[in-house]
């Protein structure tokens, strides 16, 4: 059977266009294999380094996971300073040499200061380049990761008091070290709680005096949690008494071996992560339902179906405290129903805890907490 030419024309076409359909579906197969391998590479490269700029500047660098899979965000310090700086970037699409892009960012800047390109690997050591923000000076960088199980060589801090205005009273941190003294007191001094200056809080407080402003005595206390092992954790409370009374905390968990937050979502191994926000569902419940058992507790039906409602998420544990042989993790109650009063009845209510014994199979080897006993 013979066919015209329009017709060999047409399978001509077919054929090429199923050649092309085939040609990017394996293109398409690869590059998600590609990705999908150093993905897993920058995911692997999350956690704490030490090393040097050009061999002579020794630096402190911690890497975590971004908002997406390929990118990533952190801070790092000259050990002369304790200046943190911070670094937000991705993966370096290259399939020659992948990398990751980092820019680096003065506090409260927008503007890059200067930029860093790792080497997608960390095996034995992480390899890269500094060059500031005009491109004109290039620096290499060598680090180690730091192994945070290991025995710290700062086992514990002095913790003292001060207050201010009588009714604020901050802790004050010290280490035997300018640089992890510097990046202490980001945390805790009075500027860092206050986010303003004490000149211009004072000038704030007589300026309220001079106008006859009296919106409640507002205060400041803190409780020290745990110091030991290398790890500082401390709970500051704030506090306003008057008509409009209303209170919160912040806790924070440190290594007082690099100055860096413990994030605890950080240091939980990946594929352990659903078990443990199920471990940690199950414990909210009971909170929930000891909560709504104490009759002074009585909600309306609304209120008390929202707080059934909860779920143990990720962000359950943005908010935690470390004791000895525990950790207690701040659920902040949220549902569409929830107002501003009842709000302030749940504000510490909410407290899941897992024993270190429960928590420890969860946790990364090299994770900082598995030095708590």
């Amino acid at each position: 059977m013979k066919t015209s030419i329009a017709q060999q024309a047409g399978w001509a076409k077919y054929c090429w266009a199923l050649l092309v359909w085939l040609i990017s579906g394996l293109s398409v197969r690869a590059q998600n294999s590609w990705g999908a391998e150093h993905i897993a590479k920058l995911q692997g490269m999350m956690g704490v380094y030490e090393g040097d700029l050009n061999g002579k500047y020794p630096i402190r660098l911690v890497l975590r996971p971004g908002n997406t899979d390929s990118s990533v965000v952190g801070t790092y310090y000259y050990l002369s300073k304790g200046k943190p700086l911070e670094l937000r970037g991705h993966i370096q699409p290259s399939l020659s040499t992948p990398s990751i892009e980092l820019r680096e960012l003065a506090p409260a800047d927008t503007v890059p200061t200067g930029w860093f390109s790792i080497s997608l690997s960390y095996y034995p050591e992480v390899l890269g380049h500094w060059y500031n923000k005009s491109g004109t000076t290039l620096l290499p960088l060598r680090m180690k990761r730091i192994n945070g199980a290991a025995q710290p060589f700062v086992a514990s801090a002095q913790v003292k008091s001060k207050t201010y205005l009588k009714y604020y009273t901050v802790p004050v941190v010290t280490v035997p070290n300018a640089a992890l003294m510097a990046m202490l007191d980001q945390y805790f001094s009075f500027e860092s709680l206050m986010s303003q200056s004490l000149s211009s809080f004072l000038e704030e407080v007589r300026q309220k005096q001079k106008d006859g402003d009296h919106t409640g005595l507002e205060s400041i206390v803190y409780t020290k949690n745990y110091n030991a092992n290398g790890l500082l954790s401390i709970t500051v409370r704030r506090d306003v008494i008057g008509a409009n009374a209303w209170h919160n905390y912040e806790s924070r968990t440190i290594d007082l071996n690099t100055g860096f937050p413990i994030i605890l979502a950080d240091e939980i191994q990946p594929q352990k992560l659903q078990s443990f926000l199920a471990l940690g569902e199950r414990k909210l419940h009971q909170e929930v339902l000891k909560y709504l058992s104490v009759p002074q507790n009585a909600l309306n039906p609304v209120d008390k179906q929202g707080l059934l409602e909860q779920h143990f998420r990720l962000s359950s544990t943005d908010e935690y405290a470390v004791f000895g042989n525990e950790i207690q993790c701040h659920h902040s109650v949220n549902y569409d129903a929830l107002s501003n009063m009842i709000s302030k009845l749940f504000t510490d209510e909410f407290m899941v805890h897992f024993t270190t014994t429960e928590l420890k199979p969860f946790l990364k080897p090299e994770s900082l907490l598995q030095r708590l006993p």
